[in-house]
């Protein structure tokens, strides 16, 4: 798998596991305070398992964006040479 192919299916799964985390972080705040055992549920899902969701799709988020990191090191490494480099200089 080339390196374009690889960063690619690491930013789609990261928008992914971010909008779920967002999503899932949105549901359980709308469970009233302390309702984690009551049987309440949202989509079938109930409160502790809303918050497994939002916890192992912000461990996979953390993950994907740590693997991001090293994809792109090399344009974060020069970065700083092209935000501050001197007028007229060429590359």
């Amino acid at each position: 798998m080339n390196k374009v192919k690889l960063r690619a299916i690491v930013n789609i799964f990261s928008l992914f596991s971010f909008i779920i985390s967002v999503i899932s972080g949105l549901v359980m705040r709308s469970f009233p305070s302390g309702s984690g055992r009551s049987g309440i549920t949202i989509w079938e899902v109930t409160k502790l398992q809303w918050r497994e969701i939002h916890y192992y799709t912000n461990l996979i988020f953390i993950v994907l964006i740590l693997i991001h990191l090293y994809l792109y090191w090399s344009y974060f490494k020069n970065l700083p040479k092209l935000l501050f480099r001197k007028e007229g200089q060429n590359e």
